[in-house]
């Protein structure tokens, strides 16, 4: 008996440390194996080695296919993502395989991450903006989050492609939340809001963005998102979970990474693929804690970098857990521009994580938007902060379209206010756009207009790319009403006065909206 204990104690042994050393290759996620080990199964995104560089083609082309044989009963759920990628459920034993398999480049747990939940405009300059004619009119921006409301009448018309990428785990009591019941759905309706309490947050981001002329009541002020003349392409990416909720609530939405990522990849598609203006990706949502970047522990590091080489900035909640020193994922990823979040008296929220990684700082304290069902609600947190750098950066895109993403990224960093985070003595800028279209050097009146072809092109490349869009709700976006620049007449003669600026000083040197 005794020899059989120490026999078993030197198996169990063994085993830790070949699980201690698969780690250690950080080739599979520790927090996998560790996943697998408490609930004999793990979600695992599987990132596959591309062909010559030890993986096989057949492999990397069908990875689903190719881990059905290669797993067999120690992994179920296997799907493919995209040539490259697949999500499964997987035992410690399948984990190991994976580990020891040269086709196999990385092996990521399948986090889940939750939502980060008419006067902050003002606070960051986007009237003025908008009286010299810069309203985003051409550019789109894509929430990836709960889905939106497209008939809401703050976005009634704002919507111009919708997306679901939504997953079922019955392991984790996670069921879709895509409109077909399915995991994916594209076209007119596919982001439509869940019915949770949750779901309202893709709605009251869209809002911030992109919402033109709301009002709560006959006698409140006009609302406007900052971008108020942009589109949205509503991209759902939460699941509806039964299990493991925040305060012991029966029910909850959250995201896996895995369907992030398929909508970031669907993002990629319609701007490479169909043309479409996407400017910004919004993603107001997060988990975990990092000190510093994640690159090489986060699967969505290789299409954020994508992105932001095609000039498409993907903007990113910093975190809402009160960090002084570190942020969310995938805001830690190194080419995410990182937003945290000031109170209308500009001073960083107690809520707001705060760090070197944080890249600017944006309104996010009891801001007022659109709410599923026709009406606005007040919400704070960074995941209202990151939709203000989002339609901040589809206004500048408008104003200056030769100019590159680090540019406009520059001009935000350069020109905004700064502010000391007083936990940690940081300091971040508070994006002000009027100085930010100053940096840019962007004529105060310039006009704001689609790029590409024009509105006719932009309403053919949505309706190509999402059947059953609303050709208004392109021709919207597109800014139907804006007069492109006319190419600058040749210096008039001396004697002839050359017209007013639009902005002009009185007599006390102050500057005039005209």
């Amino acid at each position: 008996m005794k020899r059989r204990l120490i026999a078993l104690a030197c198996s169990l042994a063994a085993l830790c440390a070949a699980d201690a050393a698969l780690a250690q290759s950080r080739k599979v996620d520790e927090a996998a194996l560790t996943a697998a080990a408490r609930n004999n199964r793990s979600r695992v995104i599987i990132m596959m080695e591309a062909p010559g560089s030890g993986g096989q083609q057949e492999a990397y082309n069908d990875p689903g296919a190719y881990l059905r044989t290669a797993l067999g009963a120690q992994a179920v759920g296997i799907q493919t993502i995209v040539a490259g990628s697949s999500v499964a459920e997987v035992t410690t034993d399948g984990l190991r395989r994976l580990g020891n398999d040269t086709r196999v480049k990385r092996v990521f747990l399948d986090r889940v991450a939750k939502p980060q939940l008419s006067d902050t405009t003002r606070l960051m300059g986007a009237v003025p903006s908008w009286a010299g004619g810069q309203e985003g009119k051409g550019a789109l921006v894509a929430v990836l989050d709960t889905g939106v409301q497209n008939d809401h009448p703050f976005l009634r018309g704002r919507v111009v492609a919708e997306a679901c990428f939504s997953s079922t785990a019955a392991s984790e009591s996670a069921t879709t939340a895509c409109p077909n019941n399915g995991r994916e759905m594209i076209g007119a309706g596919a982001a439509r809001p869940c019915t949770l309490d949750d779901c309202n947050h893709g709605t009251h981001v869209a809002g911030i963005v992109a919402g033109l002329d709301g009002h709560q009541n006959s006698t409140s002020p006009r609302l406007d998102g900052v971008a108020r003349g942009a589109g949205i392409v509503a991209v759902q990416v939460f699941s509806t979970f039964t299990s493991g909720c925040d305060g012991g609530a029966a029910t909850c939405v959250a995201s896996y990474t895995s369907d992030q990522l398929r909508g970031l990849l669907h993002v990629k598609k319609l701007v490479e693929t169909d043309r479409m203006p996407i400017a910004a990706v919004n993603m107001s949502l997060g988990g975990g804690r990092h000190e510093a970047n994640c690159d090489s522990e986060s699967p969505l590091t290789e299409v954020v970098n994508d992105l932001a080489r095609l000039n498409v900035a993907v903007v990113i909640a910093a975190g809402n857990e009160a960090f002084t020193n570190a942020i969310d994922e995938p805001a830690c990823i190194r080419a995410a521009i990182s937003v945290g979040a000031v109170d209308k008296n500009n001073v960083v929220a107690d809520y707001s994580n705060s760090s070197q990684l944080v890249t600017l700082l944006a309104p996010g304290s009891d801001v007022t938007s659109s709410s599923v069902g026709g009406t606005f609600v007040e919400m704070s947190g960074t995941s209202m902060a990151a939709p203000h750098v989002a339609g901040a950066i589809a206004l500048l895109r408008t104003a200056a379209p030769n100019r590159s993403l680090a540019d406009i990224v520059g001009a935000l960093r350069s020109s905004g206010v700064s502010v000391t985070d007083a936990r940690n003595n940081l300091a971040r800028q508070r994006i002000q756009l009027d100085r930010a279209l100053a940096a840019l050097n962007v004529p105060a009146a310039a006009a704001s207009c689609p790029s590409e072809g024009g509105e006719a092109d932009l309403v053919s490349r949505v309706t190509r790319s999402a059947p059953g869009a609303d050709p208004s709700a392109a021709r919207m976006a597109a800014g139907a009403a804006c007069t492109p620049p006319a190419a600058a007449p040749a210096p008039p003669p001396a004697p002839v006065a050359p017209a007013p600026p639009a902005f002009t000083p009185d007599a006390g040197g102050r500057i005039l909206i005209r």
